[in-house]
């Protein structure tokens, strides 16, 4: 009975630890998963759900069953891959607020423009904060708008500073930190981890890949992307500016992002990362 009295005494301490706890904090554990797993959902991070730890165990006989169950989440994720192509790909409402934020950044002047050009783009659904993600097709007009009403180079500017903006945030400083912490710095470690990253800002947004090319090379290829992204040039340059503003924030010696290949009509671009 004794034994019994402590242990739900023990319960009901963690129950309200457990209520207790920071939101935020959940969010930087699921973080965590997707670093040491690439395949998390974007879902995980949201919600905060699991509590894994990332360390590697030991794995007992009593433990088998536990890859059995990784091995078939893994196939489920495989299986639902395939579906892709008819699935909405979508982009975090947090991701376009950051934007929001670096947007308005600019010279006064410049951050009325741009938002008035927004404006008839979904800007009011952002700013609404009631869906969590939006479609991609939301952040291609904003970025088509934006080229349209100065030039590619402007566009990339804004999404490199955005980048550095975003990188301040709860979510991904917390995924950047946990990186370096984890891998230590360097562009080959910041060049394999953003296909994991970029779950925290996209859903169904195709196929992430990336290989090493040489000792101070990296190549992050995306396929099987949505129509409206693949066509635009602006959204194009956009990403690969947001890369380098990543590798510049974590001041990566001599990095240089360009894009290796962009073939619309077969939905893929790749980007060529180069460091010193």
């Amino acid at each position: 009975l004794r034994r019994c009295a402590l242990r739900l005494e023990d319960d009901g301490r963690k129950a309200r630890r457990r209520a207790r706890e920071d939101p935020i904090s959940r969010i930087e554990r699921g973080i965590m998963r997707v670093l040491c797993d690439p395949i998390q959902s974007a879902d995980h991070l949201e919600h905060g759900s699991h509590e894994e730890d990332c360390r590697g165990r030991a794995q007992t006989p009593g433990q088998a069953l536990t890859g059995s169950s990784t091995a078939a989440r893994r196939m489920r994720v495989s299986s639902d891959s395939m579906d892709e192509r008819t699935r909405s790909a979508q982009v975090s409402q947090r991701h376009l607020r950051g934007l929001l934020q670096t947007i308005d950044e600019q010279p006064e002047s410049d951050a009325r423009h741009i938002r008035s050009l927004l404006a008839d783009h979904g800007l009011g659904r952002v700013e609404a904060g009631t869906e969590t993600w939006l479609p991609v097709e939301l952040l291609v007009s904003w970025v088509d708008a934006i080229e349209k009403a100065y030039d590619l180079t402007r566009v990339e500017a804004l999404f490199h500073r955005f980048a550095f903006v975003e990188s301040k945030g709860s979510i991904l400083r917390s995924f950047v930190g946990g990186a370096l912490r984890m891998f230590g710095n360097g562009g080959r470690v910041l060049a394999r981890r953003i296909p994991s990253g970029m779950t925290l800002m996209y859903r169904d947004l195709g196929r992430t890949s990336e290989r090493g090319v040489g000792a101070h090379e990296h190549e992050i290829a995306i396929g099987d992307l949505p129509a409206a992204c693949a066509s635009s040039k602006a959204y194009v340059a956009a990403v690969g500016a947001y890369y380098q503003g990543l590798f510049d924030t974590l001041k990566v010696a001599g990095a240089k992002i360009s894009i290796a290949e962009h073939l619309p009509e077969k939905a893929r671009v790749v980007y060529r990362c180069v460091w010193t």
